[in-house]
């Protein structure tokens, strides 16, 4: 069987209803970052798409696996399909006591903004990286204001697989198991 792109796997699991998105609005301040926290069920995740909107002078994004927290606010996740719809067992969290930090797991996104009184602010921005996640795991969303406080639209996009074209974990790790591409 040949190994699918991400993209192709995205494309099914859209198709399939396997693609999810969340969305919150927030208030970010240059002192004080808004962190929300992605826990995965039993599947492995792509995450393929970021947006942020901000009404400010820009913000950064930052992403870290192995995070620790608890409690929170559920924040509502949506199929991405009307016909075939799954729910997603993967969550999104505000509010959480981050009890470990985690590891940056992603350089981060630094995106500016206009810095007139007219021009300020950005509509959606998209970090459109793909984040290979596995199942069972926390990550740690992070927004930092650049300067005074500014209102801030976020939405993520991911999809959840029972397993990765290329990615095998049958020994317990996670490895490549696709065509060696390096020789």
């Amino acid at each position: 069987m040949a190994l699918k792109t991400i993209d192709e796997l995205v494309n099914i699991c859209e198709r399939q209803g396997f693609a999810f998105q969340a969305s919150a609005e927030l208030t970010l301040s240059s002192s004080s970052p808004v962190e929300t926290i992605f826990r995965t069920g039993s599947k492995p995740v792509i995450i393929y798409s970021r947006k942020i909107s901000y009404d400010g002078t820009g913000l950064n994004a930052k992403l870290y696996r192995d995070s620790v927290s608890s409690g929170g606010t559920m924040i509502e996740s949506f199929s991405a399909n009307d016909l075939v719809q799954h729910d997603a067992q993967s969550v999104f969290y505000s509010g959480a006591t981050i009890t470990n930090d985690g590891e940056e797991t992603r350089a981060p996104s630094f995106i500016f903004g206009n810095s007139s009184n007219q021009g300020q602010g950005s509509a959606l921005q998209a970090i459109d990286e793909p984040q290979i996640i596995p199942p069972n795991s926390e990550y740690r969303f992070v927004l930092e204001g650049r300067s005074g406080s500014q209102a801030v639209a976020s939405q993520v996009e991911w999809c959840e697989l029972e397993n990765i074209s290329g990615l095998s974990n049958a020994s317990g790790e996670w490895e490549y198991v696709g065509e060696d591409l390096l020789v």
